[in-house]
């Protein structure tokens, strides 16, 4: 059995909604994710997203899964210079999501 490289990820809050960026760090590093970076987006989104920043769209669907985000929002938009493998965007559906779901 190997053990997993952490994948690393950042939360960003696209919904408005204070605290759950942070709620989803601990959410996502409880399951062994490598969270580097929360933060509010500008933008607000209705949907929540996994963007696949390094092409490598195996990583970005395991942090989907683990959120509880469809395979179908995870969209391919590579940034080499962000060190990361995927940014997760809490959108205004963030109940659906499993660190939300009480």
């Amino acid at each position: 059995e190997t053990v997993e490289e952490s994948i690393q990820i950042e939360i960003l809050n696209g919904c408005g909604v204070s605290k759950l960026a942070s709620k989803g760090r601990d959410f996502m590093r409880d399951r062994k994710f490598d969270v580097v970076d929360i933060a509010n987006t500008k933008k607000t989104s209705d949907r929540s997203i996994v963007i696949d920043r390094l092409g490598d769209i195996e990583s970005a669907r395991k942090a989907a899964l683990a959120m509880g985000i469809s395979d179908t929002l995870i969209i391919t938009e590579i940034d080499s210079s962000l060190y990361l493998r995927a940014s997760v965007i809490i959108g205004k559906d963030y109940k659906d999501l499993e660190p939300f779901k009480k």
